[in-house]
């Protein structure tokens, strides 16, 4: 999943370099703001993985369930507060580039593009799937991942960038998409215990029993259906229904491709 991630990197920042010297300096010095926006979800992402690794350990799913949303608040909280503060300061920061006028006009709407909607999509993208990592869950987040990157990041990279002429701007936005892709694939805000089978493949284990049924499950519907048991309705998760719906029929077919 890494090295895929990595190598859509190096072929955005050999599109982007295609552009001209003012988009290629200005999405430099986006990159480098746009980490400082994100280190919050990357820390608490790692704290999750402990903190549900322990839950999960002891089987106590009431509690994989409280803290997977407590961290996951946290996470919204802190990126919101960080990003805010990076986008007020924003003028004052890319005076230390010495940027020309051009270069400084680029990066201010790149760093716009990609903090603003960090602060929407973000947590749920990247650190909300490792709870499932820490569960027992490596497939789903993976095949996720490696769609929306190959698919929407650098297909629609390609397509807003050179196609409709968009430049880096394009690309970041084909970025953002990701993000949105990963979140809307990887989340169903409607999972119940009983509509949980129907998204998964059964596989047989010890006693040929499905493994939906154990917590230790490889896919995310048989996670969120082990804890929806446990408060006897269905778990709530993502974004609005319309939005989802809507996004989700053009970007599941992808995914049912890739896999």
């Amino acid at each position: 999943e890494n090295s895929f991630f990595q190598l859509g990197r190096v072929l955005l920042v050999s599109l982007i370099s295609t552009f001209g010297t003012a988009q290629t300096a200005a999405n430099a010095v986006a990159n480098n703001i746009d980490n400082f926006g994100v280190i919050p979800g990357q820390a608490l992402g790692l704290a999750l993985i402990t903190v549900v690794g322990q839950c999960v350990g002891a089987g106590d799913w009431d509690q994989v369930r409280a803290y997977t949303k407590r961290l996951g608040k946290l996470t919204y909280l802190c990126t919101w507060g960080l990003n805010a503060a990076l986008l007020l300061g924003l003028p004052l920061i890319l005076r230390l580039y010495s940027l020309t006028p051009e270069t400084q006009w680029y990066a201010a709407v790149l760093i716009f593009i990609h903090n603003g909607c960090a602060m929407l999509f973000w947590p749920l993208a990247f650190t909300m799937p490792n709870a499932l990592r820490a569960a027992g869950d490596v497939r789903v987040p993976m095949v996720i991942s490696i769609t929306s990157m190959l698919v929407v990041r650098v297909g629609g990279s390609y397509l807003l960038g050179l196609h409709f002429g968009l430049g880096a701007i394009g690309v970041k936005v084909a970025n953002m998409a990701t993000h949105l892709g990963m979140e809307v694939l990887g989340y169903d805000p409607y999972i119940s215990v009983a509509g949980a089978p129907l998204n998964t493949r059964t596989r047989s284990h010890s006693g040929a029993r499905f493994l939906y049924q154990r917590p230790s499950a490889y896919c995310m519907p048989r996670l969120t259906a082990v804890m929806a048991a446990q408060q006897h309705k269905p778990i709530r998760m993502g974004l609005p229904p319309v939005l989802t719906s809507l996004i989700r029929s053009v970007l599941s077919p992808m995914a049912a491709m890739a896999m």
